[in-house]
């Protein structure tokens, strides 16, 4: 039996809601608004790759996996989180004592009295901004490591941990089921990733105009969008002229 792709992810859910920056101690932190509704989605079949190149740079960020190697500051961070919620950091090992304990958990936040929002064991949590953009260094060097290894023809392998492979009966369907069960989008990104590189994609690149990363999907894809494409050329250009 042949699956598709969205057969044999089906089950693995994430959530998001509208998120805002604010000040907790001494760190600032991505918070979920609670008065914001909170949706589900799939993170490992969510986003349509665009059929070609996008109008503007951010046309780029489709799916979650791209979205997060483009995110450069505080304020990305939070774009971020807005469009496909918190990475799920609580969950990932070598994250849950990156900041110091000082006798409290960072990744949670107690309600104001009174407030009893809807999703409340999802909602209470937030992500440090220090810990989310350290967790966005270690993807993007685990990227460059994949080009690394592909550049020099080697095979070091990579485990992908926090996402294993679920097998059930569906009595819904009638019939016995196969997805992906994940413990945080953090994880599903590296698997995502993975699936597109196994699939044929060119990996990530540096826009030749902006610096940012993008998933290019022929081989000699230089910029992530016509606007950064037609910036570089005009820019080229006007340089020529003023050297004639």
């Amino acid at each position: 039996m042949d699956f598709q792709r969205e057969d044999v992810f089906s089950g693995s859910y994430w959530w998001r809601c509208s998120f805002e920056l604010v000040k907790d101690g001494p760190l600032w932190v991505i918070r979920p608004d609670i008065g914001s509704k909170v949706e589900f989605y799939m993170p490992l079949v969510e986003g349509r790759e665009p059929d070609k190149q996008p109008k503007s740079p951010c046309g780029q960020n489709w799916a979650p996996h791209v979205h997060l190697a483009r995110v450069d500051s505080e304020k990305d961070a939070l774009g971020y989180a807005n469009a496909w919620g918190l990475l799920g950091l609580w969950k990932v090992d070598r994250y849950r004592s990156f900041l110091p304990d000082e006798g409290r958990d960072w990744y949670r936040w107690e309600f104001p009295p009174g407030v009893k929002p809807p999703f409340a064991s999802l909602v209470c949590y937030q992500e440090p901004v220090e810990a989310f953009l350290a967790a966005v260094e270690d993807y993007r060097v685990w990227l460059k490591n994949l080009d690394y290894e592909q550049e020099n023809l080697s095979y070091g392998g990579h485990l992908l941990t926090g996402c294993c492979p679920r097998f059930g009966y569906d009595p819904s369907k009638g019939r016995w089921s196969l997805d992906w069960q994940i413990e945080s989008l953090y994880e599903a990104i590296y698997l995502r990733t993975a699936l597109d590189y196994a699939g044929g994609k060119y990996g990530f690149r540096r826009c030749k105009k902006c610096n940012r990363l993008f998933l290019a999907k022929r081989e000699k894809d230089s910029f992530c969008s016509y606007r950064c494409q037609n910036n570089y050329f005009v820019s080229k250009s006007k340089m020529r002229r003023k050297e004639d």
